[in-house]
C-alpha cells in the first residue's frame, strides 16, 4: 500500500526529471548541451559538452519561470545537483580507467560509440591544449558534468554527420557510460603499455595514460603506491593527413594541433615515461614490423625463455591470453559483485600491453578481426602484423597481451 508521502515523492521524482532529465545511465538518453566545438582538421573537431542545465539557454529558460524548486539561474536545487552534474557516474567510470557513451542521432534513432577525453593533468603550462580548448582538472570536469570527444565527419557516417552539423547550445543526448579494459589491472606488475593508434582512436590511449598515470590512489588491486613510476607507455599514432596531427613528432612544426597539444602537455607532466610519435599516409609513413619490434624493444634475435603456465597467466581473468580471445572489452569494476581476482602467483601478476584502437580496418590489419558470437563483439585470435612477430618469436611475446578496442 502506498502512503501518501511516497506516492508525493514519486510524483516530485518525475516532475523533476520530466524537467532536468535522468542522471546519467546505461538504459536511456539524457540531454546535454554542446558548450565549444573547435576544428582539429577539415574533417574533426572536439566537441565539448555538459549537462543540459548547466547550459545558458537552459539558465534562460528557467529564469522566466516561477518555479520554487529552481532558483532564477537555472541552477538545480542543491539536492539534485550532484546526480544531474552526473559526478558519481563520471567520477566511477575516470576511475575504472577506459570507458565510452553512446551518442544518439535521433531523427534516425540509432547511436554510435565515443571515448571521451581525459582532463589534462595539473602543469606548470598555459591550461590549454595547442588549438585553443579549454581544459580543466579531473575534478572540476566531474563537478560540472564536463566532457569532450574527438570526432571525425565520415562520409556515410550517421551520426558524426548529424554531430557535424550542431553548433554550441544545441542539444545531444548521451546514454553510458560503458566501463572497457581495466589497464591497471590487466598491466599490474608489468611495466609497458604500447597503443598503436588509428585516427580518432588516439582517444582511448590518452585515456590510458590517465589511468596509469593520473588516478592517485586508484590500484586497482594490483599496482602498489611507488610502483607506478615504473610504468612507460609509448603512442604510436596513425592518420591519413598531416593536418590531422600538426607538429607531432618526428616531423615537428611550430604550429601544433589540439590533440598533439594535448600529448605535448602530458609529455611535460609525465617526462620520459610517456612517449609518442606519428605517422601519416600521405608522407608514406605506416606502422610497420619494423616500428613495432623497435617501440616494444623486440628483435627476431631476442627470446625469452618460456615460463611455466601459471606464470603466464594460464586460467587468469586478466591475465590468459586464450581466455582473452572470447572476451568482451569489458573488465568487471574494482570493488563490486562483480570483481574478479587474478589468479596469478604472487610477484608476477600481470602481462605488458599491446592495445590497438581505431578503425576495424585498422585493427583488423594489426592484430586480426574482432568477432561476433551470442549478440557480442568478442577480442578473436591475435592475427595480422602482430600475429606473424608472435609466431616467429613466441618467447618473448609471451609475456604480451594483446587488447583491440
Amino acid at each position: 500500500m502506498l502512503l501518501e508521502s511516497d506516492l508525493s515523492d514519486n510524483v516530485d521524482q518525475t516532475l523533476l526529471e520530466w524537467r532536468y532529465g535522468k542522471p546519467l545511465n546505461e538504459r536511456s538518453f539524457v540531454p546535454f548541451t554542446i558548450v565549444s566545438k573547435e576544428v582539429v582538421s577539415p574533417t574533426a573537431f572536439i566537441m565539448t559538452i555538459q549537462p543540459k542545465f548547466l547550459s545558458s539557454s537552459f539558465s534562460s529558460s528557467s529564469s522566466s519561470s516561477s518555479s520554487s524548486s529552481c532558483s532564477s539561474s537555472g541552477s538545480l536545487p542543491g539536492f539534485l545537483r550532484e546526480s544531474h552534474s552526473h559526478g558519481s557516474v563520471l567520477q566511477k567510470a575516470w576511475d575504472h580507467g577506459l570507458w565510452s557513451v553512446e551518442i544518439k542521432q535521433p531523427q534516425l534513432q540509432v547511436a554510435r560509440e565515443y571515448t571521451p577525453l581525459p582532463p589534462l593533468p595539473h602543469t606548470d603550462l598555459p591550461r590549454q591544449s595547442g588549438g585553443g580548448t579549454e581544459v580543466g582538472s579531473v575534478e572540476e570536469d566531474i563537478k560540472d558534468g564536463r566532457m569532450r570527444f574527438l570526432i571525425r565527419r565520415m562520409d556515410g557516417g550517421e551520426v558524426s554527420t548529424y554531430l557535424s552539423t550542431l553548433q554550441p547550445g544545441d542539444t545531444v543526448e548521451l546514454r553510458g557510460p560503458h566501463l572497457g579494459f581495466d589497464v591497471r589491472k590487466r598491466l599490474g606488475s608489468e611495466e609497458r603499455l604500447v597503443v598503436l593508434a588509428g585516427g580518432t582512436g588516439i582517444a582511448p590511449a590518452l585515456q590510458a595514460v590517465h589511468a596509469l598515470f593520473n588516478t592517485e590512489g586508484q590500484t586497482g588491486g594490483i599496482i602498489e603506491r611507488g610502483v607506478k613510476e615504473k610504468k612507460r607507455v609509448d603512442i604510436i599514432w596513425a592518420n591519413r593527413h598531416r593536418a590531422d596531427c600538426i607538429g607531432c613528432p618526428p616531423n615537428r612544426d611550430n604550429n601544433v594541433g589540439p590533440i598533439v597539444g594535448w600529448l605535448e602537455m602530458m609529455r611535460n607532466k609525465y617526462g620520459e615515461r610517456l612517449r609518442y610519435k606519428c605517422t601519416v599516409d600521405e608522407e608514406g609513413e605506416f606502422i610497420t614490423r619494423e616500428k613495432i619490434r623497435e617501440v616494444t624493444d623486440s628483435t627476431p634475435t631476442v627470446t625469452a625463455q618460456p615460463t611455466s603456465s601459471v606464470v603466464s597467466g594460464a586460467g587468469c581473468p586478466y591475465h590468459d591470453a586464450a581466455k582473452l580471445i572470447t572476451s568482451t572489452a569489458k573488465d568487471p569494476v574494482s570493488n563490486t559483485k562483480d570483481e574478479q581476482k587474478c589468479q596469478c602467483v604472487a610477484g608476477k601478476r600481470g602481462k605488458n600491453l599491446l592495445m590497438i584502437s581505431g578503425p576495424d580496418g585498422f585493427i583488423e590489419v594489426l592484430a586480426g578481426k574482432k568477432i561476433w558470437a551470442n549478440g557480442q563483439e568478442l577480442q578473436g585470435p591475435v592475427g595480422g602484423v602482430f600475429g606473424d612477430l608472435t609466431k616467429k618469436n613466441p618467447g618473448f611475446w609471451r609475456d604480451w597481451l594483446v587488447l583491440k578496442l
